[in-house]
């Protein structure tokens, strides 16, 4: 009906007050229509899973079958990677659209060591877009070690919750939260951190094949002989990644606790929906282990999944996107979130896109990877291409669509690669130079409790 239609007629004339009422009526039904509420936004990241070792990314295991359910009924994002090889970075990407030379919530050096620097407030976050437009935002994390208030990832978050738990527990907080949230439309973000050192090797509740290689942890093991650059024994690295996958298993299952959560309340089917991760990790891989160190696919590869409201097809979308497109992509989830691209203005694909790393941890600094990792990393996807930074020399440049294990360098097969990596590189780097966060004047101090924290968690 136009507004013309919708002008109320004269009442004047032969109709009897009784009519006349029941014409207002009838006018007021047909031109008062209630606008929808905007749909429940949900995102989840499953803490430290790379993306080939989700069954939905085509691992022998079956690792990820809730997933992979979601997946059937929604867009799948194959070539997504995280914006940092560790936590802290690669949140502040998904919360802001910046990679982390931009946002600068990074490892810093300092003639203290590596110091970790929180986000800032130059750069606005999702959940501050959300709750300016009238959403409930509630945050539940298990990351106890970057995920706290102290590193700023907690801005625009009405409810804010962290602690180092199984993932069900941390699902059980979110719901209960729903259950008392009187707000039409929520932004709920969950940190599931069952994959992430030391690994929940709990029983599961269901069989799975490869418990019974469940056993005390080796990953501290794993890393010492990797870091010692002794051989790696099979046996040992077979350990570490069954209690990997046992942990990712447990993720997988506390998000189909969640996903039959909403469901039950009947908020799954018109919700916005992202599974993703912040990042990969290494199991003596390129000389690697665990994460925060490198630039390579085993800790940059990542799972990324969206629904849209009321989606019942899966879909590939064939775009190469990282962490820090997450903004762009829910701007074009659902037309009532489009205002999202306004405050962000990033736009997934079409132009090449980075990963980084500054320094390594503080257990770094000390031989043999001391001078591996005395410099900044970065990693700049042009679609397949993947071209490795030291600080500004060019290292290695990669075909990650063919080779994806990273053997392969191209500039040995063809210099001119190493040409077009370079100008790619230059280009990029004049383009973020105007954004870049200034140089940090200080990082918070580590009291007692953080750093028996972070030691836990293999940071320190």
């Amino acid at each position: 009906m136009s507004v013309a239609q919708c002008r109320p007629r004269s009442l004047l004339g032969p109709c009897s007050r009784v009519a006349a009422a029941i014409a207002a009526i009838l006018w007021i039904s047909a031109c008062v229509v209630d606008s929808p509420a905007p749909p429940d936004v949900i995102v989840v990241v499953l803490d430290t899973v790379r993306a080939d070792h989700t069954s939905l990314h085509g691992y022998a295991r079956g690792t990820t079958p809730r997933l992979d359910a979601l997946a059937a009924k929604a867009n799948v994002f194959r070539r997504a990677h995280a914006s940092a090889p560790w936590t802290l970075p690669s949140h502040a990407s998904l919360f802001t659209g910046r990679v982390p030379t931009e946002h600068g919530a990074h490892k810093v050096a300092g003639t203290d060591g590596v110091g970790i620097r929180p986000l800032g407030a130059t750069w606005p976050t999702l959940a501050e877009w959300f709750l300016e437009s009238g959403y409930a935002t509630a945050g539940f994390a298990a990351n106890e070690a970057f995920l706290t208030k102290t590193y700023g990832l907690a801005r625009g978050f009405d409810t804010w919750h962290v602690a180092l738990e199984p993932g069900h527990r941390v699902v059980d907080r979110a719901l209960a939260w729903l259950d008392a949230e009187e707000r039409d439309s929520v932004f709920l973000f969950v940190n599931l951190m069952d994959a992430h050192r030391p690994y929940n090797v709990s029983r599961l509740g269901v069989d799975v094949p490869w418990t019974a290689r469940r056993a005390p942890h080796k990953v501290a093991e794993l890393e010492r002989t990797v870091l010692a650059g002794e051989p790696l024994d099979p046996n040992l690295r077979q350990n570490v990644i069954d209690q990997y996958d046992l942990g990712i298993a447990h993720a997988d299952a506390a998000l189909g606790a969640l996903l039959d959560g909403l469901a039950a309340r009947q908020r799954l089917e018109g919700a916005v929906v992202v599974v993703t991760s912040d990042h990969g990790e290494h199991f003596g891989e390129h000389g690697l282990a665990l994460h925060g160190r490198g630039v390579h696919e085993e800790a940059l590869h990542i799972p990324l999944v969206l629904k849209q409201p009321s989606q019942q097809a899966g879909s590939e979308d064939p775009r190469r996107v990282s962490s820090a497109d997450l903004p762009g992509i829910l701007a074009e989830s659902a037309e009532m979130l489009s205002g999202i691209g306004q405050r962000f203005p990033r736009r997934p694909g079409g132009q090449p896109t980075m990963a980084q790393n500054y320094f390594g941890n503080l257990a770094d600094q000390k031989e043999p990877w001391a001078a591996r990792f005395a410099e900044p990393w970065a990693a700049v996807y042009d679609e397949d291409e993947k071209a490795l930074w030291r600080a500004n020399e060019l290292v290695a440049v990669y075909d990650i669509g063919t080779d994806p294990g990273e053997h392969t360098d191209l500039t040995d097969l063809d210099p001119s690669v190493g040409t077009r990596a370079t100008q790619t590189w230059t280009q990029l780097r004049e383009t973020l130079m105007a954004t870049e966060a200034p140089d940090p004047t200080e990082t918070p101090g580590l009291d007692d409790e953080t750093r028996e924290r972070l030691e836990a968690l293999g940071y320190l």
